[in-house]
């Protein structure tokens, strides 16, 4: 029997930068959706300053789809988020990225939990990964977030109110009259410039500091694109770098500026960041790729934390009130 959601309102949205061909795959699997009987709904795609044929690729499906654009010329995905906060004409914003193939019951089951819990701020379900060509095994055992797809995301069968787990910007929806008008922190995502990341998740920190209630949709499933250029291991040290910036800055952790501190970072930070590098060196001679590899995760880490914590520090993050 189908599902009759007249009392819900969505607008879907994707926020794009310069990946036109993708989002043509992704637009298209969101032609053959499942949709409730009854349920209001749209397609926003906010465009944040693209080059190439981006508008086009949105003419093209807007007879297909409940489509509609906004233009965003800020770099940075957290403009482009900000924007469509502004522009949604839904009561729920179902978020997911152009690189993503939505399941055809996405919709459906977003609305169900909608429905099943009417007092949640925030709705996310799994997210799994999809690599257009197979990854090498050993960066796979050496980098987790490559196994999962950098977003990859999975807390179990039972739809459940999430009390500390996180949900991903490819697969999540917010209630916008239970956010408080929120909005995203523009220090935070990627711009084209930078892979940082964190916009997501600390909107949903945000959230739970409002009493926000977070539900669990396990049916509501997507697949990440993981392009073959993150397959890399410049890339993945990178990615390591920024995501222990992002952490850093997500936590604020004290023991950041514990002991003696030089230019903005504690001396032992300094002194953990060279010898990661030496270590990372050496064994790059003399040991195993493996090895190697493993070595160079610890340096981005820790390069990652230094970094962002002379960056706080600056900020004033770690003064004492």
């Amino acid at each position: 029997m189908a599902m009759d959601s007249r009392n819900l309102a969505v607008s879907i949205v994707i926020c794009t930068w310069n990946r036109c061909a993708l989002l043509a795959r992704t637009l298209e699997e969101m032609t053959k959706l499942s949709v409730p009987v009854g349920l209001a709904w749209e397609i926003l795609v906010v465009n944040n300053n693209s080059t190439d044929q981006t508008e086009a690729v949105i003419q093209a499906f807007s007879s297909r789809l409940p489509l509609r654009s906004c233009f965003e010329p800020t770099p940075g995905k957290s403009h482009a988020c900000n924007r469509a906060l502004r522009e949604a004409r839904g009561k729920w914003i179902l978020w997911t990225d152009d690189d993503v193939l939505v399941d055809r019951k996405w919709l459906t089951e977003f609305c169900g939990t909608a429905e099943r819990a009417p007092d949640a701020a925030a709705i996310g379900g799994p997210i799994l990964p999809w690599f257009p060509v197979s990854p090498d095994e050993l960066l796979v055992r050496v980098f987790p977030a490559l196994c999962n797809g950098f977003c990859g995301i999975d807390h179990g069968r039972a739809e459940r109110i999430l009390e500390n787990e996180d949900i991903y910007g490819a697969n999540m929806a917010f209630q916008l009259s239970k956010i408080g008008g929120l909005q995203f922190q523009h220090a935070l995502g990627p711009n084209g410039a930078s892979h940082k990341t964190g916009d997501d998740l600390d909107f949903i920190d945000r959230i739970r500091q409002g009493s926000g209630i977070v539900v669990w949709s396990p049916e509501m499933r997507v697949q990440h694109y993981i392009d073959p250029s993150r397959m890399t291991v410049p890339y993945l040290a990178k990615y390591y770098r920024d995501w222990a910036r992002q952490e850093l800055r997500r936590s604020r952790k004290p023991v950041m500026q514990s002991g003696a501190v030089l230019a903005g970072a504690p001396r032992w930070l300094w002194k953990s960041t060279i010898v990661s590098f030496l270590r990372w060196q050496a064994t790059r001679l003399f040991g195993s790729r493996e090895r190697a590899l493993l070595r160079l995760r610890e340096h981005a880490v820790f390069k990652g934390w230094l970094l962002e914590s002379r960056l706080l520090a600056r900020e004033g993050a770690f003064r004492s009130p």
